[in-house]
């Protein structure tokens, strides 16, 4: 499951863009289509397959240029990936 760090900077950033990749599914998806199961406490699920997207929104975070802005401004403390 995200942090709320991560969550917070993910609606901040990239409301407006894909967020995450679904392999099963060969899907990417915005914040707004990603699915949820309350019953089992689960969140970032794939909406189709129900597939945990976690660490392809971390992936994502740590690629997203606009993360990058925000974070080189704010110091979020996210790690970045080495290009």
């Amino acid at each position: 499951m995200l942090s709320s760090n991560e969550r917070a900077i993910m609606i901040r950033c990239c409301h407006a863009h894909n967020v995450a990749f679904c392999r099963a599914c060969a899907q990417s998806y915005r914040i707004q289509r990603l699915g949820v199961d309350w019953f089992q406490g689960k969140a970032d699920l794939c909406p189709r397959c129900r597939a945990d997207l976690t660490e392809s929104i971390r992936d994502h975070l740590r690629s997203c240029e606009l993360v990058a802005t925000l974070g080189s401004s704010a110091g979020d403390g996210l790690p970045r990936r080495a290009d």
